[in-house]
């Protein structure tokens, strides 16, 4: 009688909290959208590959959460330097019933990418951001009035807020603006520092559970750093499963970017 009352009890969970068991993998899909950019220029990027990936995780015993590959999905940008790609939307930090459950039922981790277009700094699965390259997210609070624009240049921000007299430790500098996911898409942000910058937790923005997203990158100058950021077969574990970026990376080798 007992084993089948916590039987009912577990049914019953599940028909009540699909979510907390299975997880957004199964029950519904995020649509992943941005725009790829030159980040000197601002002119779109087209051909670049957005590769996503995602992993299921289940909790180990004494070494932390473990993941094995799940899924990988990829697409081209377009004239416009837009991308976008529908996918489970994970999560980094289970909550404890579903970290629980994972023994079980694994769960799906937030996804990793890669960004990558040959001539160009790749935007690494594992949040590299190479050169001088930007990141802009949008973030609205309705509850407390905010709304705004957070701005990434890794390799000089540092410099940049200095000159402006504001001192940063790891939050991400946010520039306050109306419609922040609009003001990207059409490209009606500066992205630079001015005004009042503020600061923001990046966990607070919900990368890459966004509106929609901004990468500026950095083109290469010279041979020596062309070699060390070209893609190749043997760099890819899932390499079967991104016909585009194999495209790309095959057309690189025949017809290498050529630097004078």
């Amino acid at each position: 009688m007992g084993n089948r009352l916590f039987m009912a009890m577990i049914f019953l969970g599940i028909l009540s909290f699909p979510h907390c068991l299975f997880g957004s993998d199964i029950f519904g899909n995020f649509t992943y959208q941005g725009k790829v950019v030159d980040a000197d220029t601002l002119k779109p990027i087209e051909g670049a590959v957005v590769v996503m990936k995602w992993e299921k995780c289940w909790p180990g015993i004494g070494a932390g959460t473990l993941c094995d590959f799940s899924m990988a999905k990829e697409a081209l940008t377009d004239a416009n330097g837009e991308w976008s790609i529908k996918g489970p939307e994970g999560t980094w930090t289970p909550t404890l019933p579903r970290a629980i459950l994972g023994f079980i039922v694994r769960w799906t981790q937030t996804p990793f990418f890669l960004i990558y277009k040959p001539g160009y700094y790749q935007y690494g699965k594992y949040d590299q951001r190479g050169g001088n390259g930007f990141r802009a997210i949008p973030y609205e609070d309705k509850e407390k009035g905010l709304a705004g624009i957070a701005l990434e240049r890794p390799a000089t921000m540092r410099e940049e807020l200095k000159e402006l007299d504001i001192e940063f430790d790891n939050e991400v500098p946010f520039i306050s603006t109306n419609a922040p996911a609009t003001k990207l898409k059409l490209m009606n942000f500066s992205f630079t520092y001015f005004g009042d910058v503020k600061k923001i937790s990046f966990d607070k923005l919900d990368f890459p559970r966004c509106d929609y997203w901004v990468l500026g990158l950095k083109r290469i100058t010279s041979k020596d750093e062309w070699r060390k950021e070209r893609l190749t077969p043997g760099y890819v574990s899932e390499w079967e499963y991104l016909p585009l970026l194999r495209k790309v990376v095959e057309e690189d080798i025949r017809n290498p970017v050529r630097f004078e």
